[in-house]
């Protein structure tokens, strides 16, 4: 974390930080990060900042099945956040369509074992899963197609929950949406046997 960054946060209430590895070349498998940045400078700047920082620090660690979930990984997930010791370390699993094929969740005993190893550490209090879908939206603002637009562009959203949440603005929601899959700016994909809505950014 660079000097500049953790001043610009020092006066938030509070952070979020990523942690999903502290391996080099896990965290570019898992994570993608501009090839200018190194690893070891991130971790290192988070604790820096951790030392200084006055405000609720969280972490989230995002377990990618066959990358991430194997013990040397999650013991060092676990070690380091020990010494980054944030007021609630979350566990997170992919619930939606990732930007890769190969991300899929963690087996539940490769979860269950993550979440021992980081209450070890930690104390299990400080441990939360999140492993849940999030709950459907609940309200339509704006132009129904462009709010359907802006959601899904942001993540992707499950086909049945965009046809709920529209019924109550327009009489038809199958025809706002497939208006937007017939031009090409929203896809339908499957994941976890579910249909869900991305945008198409091709």
């Amino acid at each position: 974390m660079a000097d500049e960054v953790r001043a610009d946060l020092s006066g938030a209430d509070l952070v979020s930080v990523k942690v999903d590895a502290v391996d080099e070349g896990m965290w570019r498998r898992v994570n993608r990060p501009n090839p200018s940045l190194t690893l070891g400078r991130v971790l290192e700047g988070l604790l820096e900042f951790s030392e200084s920082y006055r405000g609720t620090l969280i972490s989230e660690t995002m377990l990618v099945h066959g990358l991430n979930t194997d013990p040397e990984s999650y013991r060092g997930i676990a070690s380091y956040l020990s010494k980054l010791s944030p007021r609630r370390a979350y566990l997170a699993v992919p619930v939606r369509p990732p930007a890769e094929n190969y991300a899929k969740p963690p087996f539940e005993e490769e979860l269950l074992k993550a979440y021992s190893e980081l209450s070890k550490m930690l104390t299990p209090g400080r441990v939360e899963l999140l492993n849940m879908p999030e709950p459907p939206p609940s309200t339509v603002y704006g132009d129904p197609a462009t709010w359907l637009l802006n959601t899904v562009s942001v993540h992707p959203l499950r086909y049945d929950y965009a046809v709920r949440v529209l019924r109550r603005t327009v009489p038809d929601p199958e025809e706002v949406v497939e208006e937007l899959v017939k031009k090409g700016l929203v896809l339908k994909v499957q994941y976890a046997g579910a249909t869900y809505l991305v945008r198409n950014f091709g």
